[in-house]
């Protein structure tokens, strides 16, 4: 099935300063190309934190040496975004780069960005190549939930399955199907901001903007309680679940 895959990717010549095309007929270029990128991403995270721009031009070769391309000298590309950081609300982590990266591995395979929905998640569609493994398949899908934390929990995790892909690969031509991150395990205490107990609030919410918008009608909705409690996390959750896309919300606080 090797000779039925075609990997196409846009490396960027750091010398010359242009793209250049890296075709690869085999599932081998594409393992090896996505380990060195996870590495690349891995290690930044490390030393700087979220990269955030993680797509197609993030990537260079010079000297066969491939290296990451400073974020600040990268365009956002909307279907590369996570959604928390489309949401722009949420605190980002090492999550939505490995989201960018899941969207990056399926254009190196099917040759394009996937198609989004209404709210600009990945619409992930693997049916042009069939013949890709299953294995691979459930990779990007689980790089690409929605949920922060139901993706990988570490790079690592991450090189592990692709190493594990490339040895079957060198070994017997294919890759044997298994269930990416099963033995991934967390190297770091997260945080995530999913909100418990609080749906009847956010129900409350709901129903006062849905009055208001629907009467064409200004209304002012307080939230009390003692500090620490959540306010502020609860009217961002329901900014972000609830309202439009074009909505403007102004925030502030005050003593």
């Amino acid at each position: 099935f090797c000779d039925c895959c075609l990997c196409m990717f846009h490396l960027r010549d750091k010398r010359e300063s242009n793209h250049f095309d890296l075709y690869a007929d085999t599932f081998e270029t594409f393992l090896f190309l996505s380990i060195k990128f996870t590495s690349l991403v891995s290690d930044y995270n490390q030393r700087t934190g979220v990269h955030g721009r993680i797509c197609c031009d993030s990537f260079y070769c010079s000297d066969g040496q491939f290296g990451l391309v400073d974020p600040s000298s990268i365009s956002e590309s909307v279907v590369f975004l996570s959604p928390e950081k489309q949401s722009k609300q949420a605190v980002l982590d090492f999550h939505s780069d490995l989201f960018s990266l899941g969207i990056l591995f399926y254009e190196m395979l099917l040759g394009h960005s996937p198609r989004v929905d209404s709210d600009w998640l990945p619409i992930l569609d693997f049916s042009e190549n069939k013949l890709i493994p299953s294995a691979i398949v459930l990779m990007i899908q689980k790089l690409c939930f929605r949920v922060p934390k139901d993706r990988y929990n570490s790079f690592l995790a991450l090189t592990d399955d692709l190493s594990r892909m490339l040895t079957d690969f060198k070994k017997t031509g294919q890759i044997s199907h298994f269930f990416p991150g099963a033995w991934d395990r967390p190297t770091r205490m997260v945080f995530d901001d999913f909100l418990y107990g609080r749906e009847p609030d956010l129900m409350t919410f709901k129903h006062f903007f849905d009055q208001a918008s629907s009467q064409s009608q200004s209304a002012l909705l307080l939230v009390s309680g003692y500090s620490g409690i959540g306010k502020t996390s609860l009217i961002l959750k329901a900014f972000d679940e609830f309202l439009p896309k074009h909505t403007v919300l102004f925030q502030g606080k005050f003593d």
